[in-house]
C-alpha cells in the first residue's frame, strides 16, 4: 500500500519551513493522520488530515465525511506543524487552525483553535496515530501515462483508496504527492478531478475522464491553466502487487 506514506513529525526537530527545507521534510511528514478529538459543542470527531508535496511547498486536506477540503495554509514552524482552514460547512464563517507536534512513535498531539467572525474564540485538545492501513482499506492502483501540451511525459501513480465509502485517489509523480479533489466511478467510467501548481505557480485543474476496460484505462484529461483551456489523451494500467 505504498500510498500511504510515513507522517512522522518527530522528525521534523526545529526546522522551519523554507523552500530548502521543504525538499528535506517531505518524505517524513507526507501522508496520512488520524486525529481523535471533541470539539468545544460536544461533537466527537475522528478525521484524517492528509498531508502532500507540489514542488517545494506542503499542502494538506481535511477528510471527514464529505469530499476532501484542502488547507489554506501549512507550515512548519519550530517543532511543530500548523494547518489552516475554513470549513466549508460553516459558511466561511469560522476560521481553524491545528498546531500538532510529535508525541511519541508514530504519535502526535496538539491544540485545536477557532476563530468565528464575530470575535469569539475557543480551543480543545486533540491526540493524533498514524493511521493504520487496514483502517482505511487500499482498493486499487494504477499507473497513467499521458503527454502533456507541452511535450512533457507523464507518468503518475494513482492510489485508491476508501473511507465511510466514499473513493478517494492519492496522486504521485515526479514533483508531486497529492490528493485529488475528487474521485468518482460509476459503472466502467471514472472521473478523477486534480489541481496542481505547476513549476512556475499556475494552479492547473485537470479532470479525467476514462473508460475502464478489465485492467485498462483510456480517456482525455480537460485542463485548466490560468484560463488557459484544453484536452489531452492519455491512458492506464492497474498495477498488481
Amino acid at each position: 500500500m505504498r500510498w500511504f506514506l510515513v507522517f512522522s513529525l518527530m522528525l521534523l526537530g526545529n526546522l522551519t519551513a523554507s523552500a530548502a527545507d521543504i525538499k528535506a521534510i517531505a518524505p517524513e511528514v507526507v501522508g496520512a493522520w488520524r486525529l481523535t478529538f471533541t470539539t468545544p459543542d460536544g461533537t466527537e470527531r475522528t478525521p484524517i488530515v492528509v498531508v502532500g508535496r507540489q514542488h517545494d511547498e506542503l499542502v494538506a486536506w481535511y477528510l471527514d465525511k464529505e469530499e476532501p477540503q484542502a488547507f489554506k495554509n501549512v507550515t512548519v514552524k519550530d517543532d511543530a506543524l500548523e494547518l489552516t482552514i475554513v470549513p466549508r460547512q460553516k459558511d466561511g464563517k469560522i476560521t481553524v487552525k491545528l498546531v500538532a507536534k510529535a508525541d511519541g512513535d508514530n504519535r502526535c498531539s496538539g491544540k485545536g483553535e477557532f476563530c468565528i467572525a464575530g470575535g469569539e474564540t475557543g480551543s480543545w485538545d486533540f491526540r493524533g496515530e498514524r493511521v493504520d492501513p487496514a483502517n482505511l482499506p487500499h482498493v486499487a492502483e494504477w499507473k497513467l501515462n499521458f503527454t502533456t501540451p507541452e511535450g512533457e511525459k507523464q507518468e503518475p501513480t494513482i492510489h485508491v483508496f476508501e473511507k465511510d465509502d466514499t473513493l478517494y485517489g492519492w496522486c504521485v509523480g515526479d514533483d508531486y504527492e497529492l490528493l485529488a479533489k475528487s474521485l468518482k466511478v460509476e459503472g466502467n467510467k471514472a472521473t478523477l478531478s486534480v489541481a496542481a501548481k505547476t513549476s512556475e505557480g499556475a494552479v492547473a485543474n485537470v479532470i479525467f475522464h476514462g473508460t475502464i476496460d478489465g485492467s485498462s484505462v483510456s480517456g482525455d484529461a480537460d485542463y485548466d491553466v490560468a484560463g488557459d483551456r484544453g484536452s489531452f489523451p492519455f491512458s492506464g494500467k492497474q498495477v498488481v502487487n
